[in-house]
């Protein structure tokens, strides 16, 4: 049994609007995909078709899946829903079953969008040492981000973390930690940070951000034809 209220839900998806589905192989490796959603013809049944070669072989469609499509009103979250893909057609397309409606501020870690951007980390504003490192984001989501820096991050903790986004510009900060550091080619670092406090408009704005960026990416290199 799905949730009676899916139909409705997905009867108000507009067609064509950018999606992301998470979903598993048989050998239990999880793919996190941008698709393209498409209308069925008797809903809760949909398709999501994605660019050429990226569906991964050995589909596991005994396990339901996670599946968020872009809203048509800019200014709210995606809708979001547990999923059961009926068919893979062809090697670009899937037919799925939505199966129930989920809280979409669950799924700020979901959408995860490649985008480079300028970001400044740098001591706290109560800190008795000011230090800063400047850089540029490698990818971004409303609970963090993954940057690439000059220079190692010594600071773990309480981090002022300032990123200068494109689309809609906008200036935002907030504090957070460090969850990792790796050095990469050149003597460079990646260092990946997590949100720890940050305002409801700051992080709207950064996944307005991350919606916008995909959008983009989809129309550059995908038809949504089927």
């Amino acid at each position: 049994m799905f949730d009676t209220s899916i139909t409705h839900l997905i009867k108000s998806i507009a067609d064509s609007q950018p999606a992301r589905i998470s979903l598993s192989t048989t050998a239990g490796v999880t793919f996190h995909l941008d698709c393209i959603y498409k209308e069925g013809i008797a809903p809760p049944r949909f398709f999501l078709v994605f660019p050429p070669k990226t569906l991964p072989k050995e589909i596991d469609l005994s396990q339901h899946c996670l599946v968020s499509i872009h809203n048509t009103d800019e200014n709210a979250a995606p809708l979001s829903l547990n999923a059961k893909i009926e068919e893979v057609i062809g090697d670009r397309t899937l037919e799925l079953t939505g199966k129930r409606n989920i809280d979409p501020t669950t799924l700020r870690e979901f959408f995860r969008v490649t985008m480079y951007a300028p970001v400044t980390i740098s001591s706290a504003p109560e800190a008795k040492e000011n230090w800063s490192l400047k850089g540029e984001t490698l990818d971004i989501s409303g609970s963090g981000l993954l940057a690439l820096f000059d220079e190692e991050c010594q600071e773990r903790q309480h981090i002022k973390i300032t990123m200068e986004l494109p689309s809609p510009q906008a200036s935002v900060s907030c504090m957070g930690h460090v969850i990792y550091t790796r050095r990469v080619r050149k003597g460079r670092w990646q260092v990946a940070l997590h949100f720890d406090e940050i305002g409801t408009k700051q992080r709207d704005m950064i996944i307005s951000n991350c919606l916008y960026e995909q959008r983009r990416q989809l129309s550059m290199g995908l038809q949504p034809n089927i």
